[in-house]
């Protein structure tokens, strides 16, 4: 019964960690943002950086999303 606590256990936490990870938002002018996309809408999107609140990106500014 210990085992399979465990691996749900791991499982959930791995998860987790998958979505926790952080995006890159690349603009067109070389600028490079780092943090938690929350949401793309509406010709938006949404990132939460460590260093700041969440703000909107118009999407014509950004090259890409890594």
């Amino acid at each position: 019964m210990q085992k399979i606590f465990a691996v749900i256990l791991s499982v959930i936490f791995l998860c987790l960690a998958v979505t926790a990870q952080a995006g890159v938002i690349v603009l067109k002018n070389g600028d490079r943002i780092t943090g938690d996309i929350k949401a793309i809408w509406d010709k938006e999107v949404l990132i939460e950086p460590e260093y700041s609140d969440e703000f909107t990106i118009d999407q014509d500014k950004i090259l890409s999303i890594e």
